[in-house]
């Protein structure tokens, strides 16, 4: 499909209330709850892109799988690494690069746009 694809921050009907267990790295705190919602995804290239949300939890990543853009709705994350602490929040976006070594510390309930390449 070569069409342009509407995201909608609510995603399909239910999905904000969606609370299944998430995968993580290194889970060192708390245990997440939420889902991810695909709007694309091209096999051939890894890319992906979605919605996201979930509870609190902190886990650390030695090497991180993917580059990752992020565009956060609600909610907060710190990221911290070798250069420090970077806190983001609603209406921040950033990019967590592929091969980040450090730690996720998400405090509180977050929902994002993400869109992954390899």
């Amino acid at each position: 499909m070569h069409s342009p694809i509407m995201f909608n921050k609510n995603g399909p009907a239910g999905f904000l209330e969606t609370k299944q267990p998430l995968e993580t790295a290194e889970l060192l705190a708390g245990q997440p709850f939420g889902a991810e919602h695909l709007f694309f995804e091209d096999k051939a290239s890894g890319a992906r892109a979605g919605l996201w949300h979930s509870t609190a939890y902190t886990e650390r990543y030695d090497s991180y799988p993917v580059n990752e853009f992020m565009y956060i709705f609600e909610g907060s994350v710190t990221l911290i690494d070798d250069s420090g602490e970077h806190v983001f929040r609603a209406g921040d976006s950033f990019v967590l690069p592929k091969g980040f070594s450090g730690t996720w510390q998400q405090d509180e309930y977050m929902l994002k746009y993400f869109y992954m390449s390899e």
